[in-house]
């Protein structure tokens, strides 16, 4: 029997960032009660938050360089945002409990985080679900 493949459109953000993260070498995905701890080599690189501090929202915060988020938030601030605490160190935040949400945006900023830890892997992406154009 065919193992049925999952649909990307029915993925939660949960199991669309663990195969987001899955795909980087070494990188994993790991539960800390709701939240997700995300890391390579022992350095984590960001985090998925579900329910935060209570706020009610479904988050990623993750490493960036400096100025980033700004640019992020400014291109578009339903989905962006500048994380406190750390956002002035360039971390960038982004909602995943809004539409609009540009999921191989996501892959990209993630991608970033991990090789800001993971300078010297060679960065593949080998299961990033992508999404499929629509027919017309």
């Amino acid at each position: 029997m065919a193992k049925q493949q999952r649909n990307p459109q029915r993925l939660t953000p949960r199991d669309r960032v663990i195969a987001i993260v899955q795909s980087f070498d070494g990188a994993s995905a790991t539960p800390v009660l709701t939240h997700l701890k995300l890391e390579a080599r022992k350095k984590r690189f960001g985090w998925y938050m579900d329910d935060h501090h209570g706020n009610g929202r479904i988050e990623i915060n993750c490493k960036g360089r400096k100025g980033r988020s700004q640019e992020l938030v400014a291109k578009n601030p339903a989905v962006y945002f500048v994380p406190s605490y750390h956002g002035k160190l360039g971390n960038i935040g982004i909602w995943l409990d809004v539409p609009g949400v540009d999921w191989d945006e996501v892959a990209e900023i993630l991608l970033d985080a991990y090789g800001m830890v993971c300078p010297d892997v060679v960065l593949t992406r080998k299961r990033i679900p992508k999404r499929k154009a629509a027919p017309r």
